[in-house]
This record gives structure tokens, sequence and C-alpha cells, in this order.
């Protein structure tokens, strides 16, 4: 009873310290997802029937240059997808993109602008608490530590709701949603139904935040399954400023057109939905495209190639399979986070379990607020000398009746 009454205590301090924060990130975690859904159904009006007869898609120089033209500004990426009636996006930067029709060059609009506005708002809530870019690693550590939190309020959560007597009745009370209750006794009942049937897609959820948030944890994926360690941020971009360098003193005379790399792209990446390309600075060599199998964020289903922009030909294709286990895992941590690993089942599994965790907050918060009004009220009474005797017994009833609610 000792242990179990100190496990009970840890449970109701971290909730009450982080409850808010939790519900905050698991509402706005909600919001998001069914983001792509809603954008893509916001600009389902760009897509168009292709033209009749043997008609082909304008060259993607052509297509660059007229969203040039549109904006005076310089992309930096291009999607490609394999479905006729798409058409190609043209980005100019985060907050700005172009929709041109593949076959005419005409220019259809800017995209579900608000709604991407909108998305990428509760992304930055959700992500680093709206924070400056200069104070995102500090946001992302107090993330971190409010999934540690809810990973430790899920453990003692479990703990204390097994039953001290395994009775129907007893067994029923913490297993099964019961309509008809009211107050305490309402809240004590879904806090402890929806913390065991949604107990484990919860520890995922805070395990993959943590994960994304502490480099060590996603260190000790690598170092679980015997991976090597991937190269540090520091080093990266040491390599990439070299690489720049070298190009801008061995720039070639030319390069071959978009068109062509696009061409083998496609030939290469058989099968392919979307191809990304990132627009490569005037002196860079090469030029990186997303393949994208299925459409669905699933990194098992995507691709890197690295193309030669002054022959076209493929320098290097990365697949899922050929990182090593340790990356293959971490590459799977934010797709499994946000549910999409599962495709819409599996947002919507995401989706309904931050709303079942924002329900837990909410009756967690209300039985201790209603706890602290109970010992605020016996505390009163004490005051009151013609009270002291009733109080004494009722507190002794009162304390055994709270530790059938709070601990069976």
């Amino acid at each position: 009873m000792k242990l179990r009454q100190a496990i009970f205590w840890i449970h109701l301090t971290c909730g009450c310290l982080t409850g808010v924060v939790i519900l905050f990130l698991s509402a706005t975690g909600c919001i998001l997802a069914y983001e792509k859904e809603a954008i893509a159904w916001q600009e389902r009006g760009y897509h168009s029937a292709p033209p009749q007869g043997d008609a082909s898609p304008l060259p993607l120089d052509r297509l660059l240059a007229i969203a040039a033209a549109t904006t005076g500004k310089r992309s930096s990426a291009v999607i490609v997808r394999a479905d006729t009636s798409a058409p190609v996006e043209i980005d100019f930067g985060h907050e700005q993109r172009l929709f041109l029709n593949r076959y005419t060059g005409a220019v259809l609009g800017g995209g579900a602008i608000r709604t991407r506005a909108f998305f990428d708002a509760v992304t930055g809530l959700h992500r680093w608490f709206g924070a400056s870019p200069e104070s995102r690693p500090a946001a992302r550590a107090v993330q971190g530590a409010i999934d540690l939190t809810l990973l430790l309020l899920i453990i003692s959560g479990g703990f204390l709701w097994l039953p001290g007597s395994l009775k129907w009745q007893r067994l029923k009370a913490v297993t099964f949603l019961r309509f008809g209750l009211a107050g305490r006794a309402r809240e004590w009942n879904r806090h402890n139904v929806l913390g065991l049937w949604l107990g484990f897609p919860m520890a995922i959820i805070a395990i993959t935040g943590a994960i994304m948030a502490f480099g060590w944890a996603a260190n000790l994926l690598f170092l679980i399954t015997g991976s090597p360690l991937p190269e540090s941020a520091h080093t990266a971009i040491i390599t990439r400023h070299r690489s720049h360098q070298d190009a801008e003193l061995k720039q070639p005379a030319s390069f071959v057109d978009m068109q062509q790399i696009l061409d083998t792209a496609e030939r290469q990446a058989a099968g392919w939905r979307v191809l990304r390309l990132g627009m490569p600075n005037p002196a860079d060599r090469s030029i990186a495209i997303s393949i994208d199998f299925l459409d669905n964020s699933r990194p098992d289903r995507t691709a890197e190639m690295v193309v030669d922009r002054r022959t076209g030909a493929v320098l290097k294709l990365n697949t899922f399979s050929s990182n090593s286990l340790g990356a293959q895992l971490r590459l799977f941590t934010r797709s499994i986070h946000t549910g999409s690993a599962g495709g819409l089942a599996g947002q919507t599994a995401a989706g309904l379990t931050s709303l079942a965790c924002c329900i837990l907050v909410w009756s967690g918060l209300s039985m201790s607020i209603q706890r602290l009004r109970g010992s605020a009220m016996f505390a009163r009474r004490a005051l009151r000398p013609e009270m002291v005797n009733s109080t004494a017994q009722v507190t002794t009833e009162g304390s055994a009746g709270s530790a059938d609610i709070e601990f069976e």
C-alpha cells in the first residue's frame, strides 16, 4: 500500500505540473491528423483532364521559365506527379508555390494558401510552441521532457489501474465506460478506461516524440541495433560547404536540360508516384531527387536519387533497404508519431489517441481539483471547535472512501 501511495502521488504531481502542456500538445496533434488530406481536398480544383489525342506535357524547363516570369523569383523545388491530371507544383521557399497546367503552362494559382498557413502555424505550435528559430532547440528540449513525463504517467497509471481485487464488478469499473455517472465518479471511470485501452498507442507517440526531440534518444536506436551513428549535423554542414566550394572552382561549361533529368528519374524509378526535384544552385554539379512510390509519407516506399547535371546520368540511388537498421527505425519515427505509417487508418488512430489524451488530462485535472476542494473543506471544518470531534470521524471515513476511489 505504501508503494501504491507513493506511485499515486508521483502520478498526481507529474500530471498536475505538466497536464496543461500535454493537453496543448494533444490538441494540436489532433488538429494535424488530417493535414495532408485537408490540403489535397482544398487543391482538388487544380486537377484537369489531359487534352485529347497525343498531346505531350510541356518541357520542364518551359514550365520553370513561366513560373520565374510570373513570380520574379528563383524556384527551390519542383513536384511532379504520375497522375496525368495533376498540375506541376513549383515551390519558391516554404511559404509560396505555384501550380501550372503541365500541358498548356497556364498558371492555376498558388494553392490552398490559407489552409497551408493554418497548418503551418499549428505545426509550429506543436513542435516548438511557436518559438522563433533561435529558441527552437530549447523548445524541442522542453517538448522532449514533456514526452518523457507522459511516458512516466502512462507507466505509473498502468500500475495504479490494477484493481485491488479481481472481482468482476471492480474490473468492469476500470475496463468499460459507464454512462449515467456524474462528477468525480464519471471522471474516474473515463480516466481509467481510456488509459487502459489507449495507453499503448499513447506510449508509442511519447517515445517517438522523445526520439525526435533528443539526439541521445535517437542515437539509442543505432546503439541498440548495432548500427553506426549517423554523421553529425556540424560535419554534414562542413562537407556540403566544401562540396559547394569545389563545384564553384570546377564549374562545367553547360548542363543538360531539366527535362532530360526528369526523364532519367522517371525511367530509373519504375512505379513512382511523386518526384520532387530540389532546384540546385547555379554552380552545383548534381541535383537531388526524392522519389515517393506511395504518396503516403512512408519511408520504406521512398528513395533518393542523385543525378549528374552535366550528363544526366544517375550518380547514386539510395533506397530504404540500403540504410542500416538504426537508420531505418529513425526514418520511421516521424511517420509512426503522426500515424501516417498506417495510411488513413493510422492517421485516424493517432488523431483519436490524441483526442483521448485530451480527455485523460481533463479528467485527471478535474479529479485533482475536486480532491483539493475536498481537502480545503475539511481544513475549514477543522478550524471550527464545535466540529472537531465530528471532523475527525468524517476525515477517517473520507480517507477510506478516497482509498477505494483512488487506488482500487
